[in-house]
């Protein structure tokens, strides 16, 4: 996504990447994962037009009750957290409460679809996960990505270089 990414966004904006080797696996659409980074990294960019800081992380995190119990979308668990962060113009308190609503949009009109948080909200809800997002006008807006972690990574194991495939040479 990063190498998609570098191109379209201004040259201004610092990206900063931040990935925790130790971030659980977690059973994700590929597809799904990079439009929810795209659409979160290109906002952000959108938010800062004379450039600033974007950071992209995935870490570890284990949801306690207490955070389940508070997020009715989440359970207790391990899971991978990706959180997009930007030193942009932020969102107004007045409008956080629907900015993952479809259509509604802070962009002025003509420039936004109000379709790209939406769908970051519709990605996460199908992986069982949930986004959270918090801003402060004038310092930036945090977006933040709860992917369900899994037990073991199941996949057939690689046929060997030797081991003769079936087939007429297709």
């Amino acid at each position: 996504v990063l190498g998609l990414l570098r191109p379209t966004i201004s040259s201004a904006v610092d990206i900063r990447v931040q990935l925790d080797p130790d971030a659980p696996p977690v059973l994700a659409d590929p597809t799904a994962v990079h439009q929810v980074l795209m659409n979160l990294c290109t906002n952000a960019a959108q938010a800062m037009p004379s450039g600033g800081q974007l950071s992209i992380v995935v870490e570890p995190l284990y949801v306690r009750d207490s955070l389940a119990r508070a997020n009715p979308d989440l359970h207790e668990g391990p899971y991978a957290l990706l959180t997009v962060r930007d030193t942009g113009c932020g969102i107004e308190p007045a409008v956080i409460g629907r900015v993952f609503d479809p259509f509604f949009t802070t962009k002025p009109v003509g420039t936004g679809t109000g379709l790209g948080l939406a769908m970051v909200h519709g990605i996460l809800n199908s992986h069982q996960g949930a986004a959270r997002l918090s801003s402060v006008v004038n310092e930036g807006t945090e977006v933040r990505c709860f992917f369900p972690a899994v037990e073991a990574v199941l996949a057939e194991p690689a046929p060997s270089a030797d081991e003769v495939l079936p087939g007429k040479g297709e």
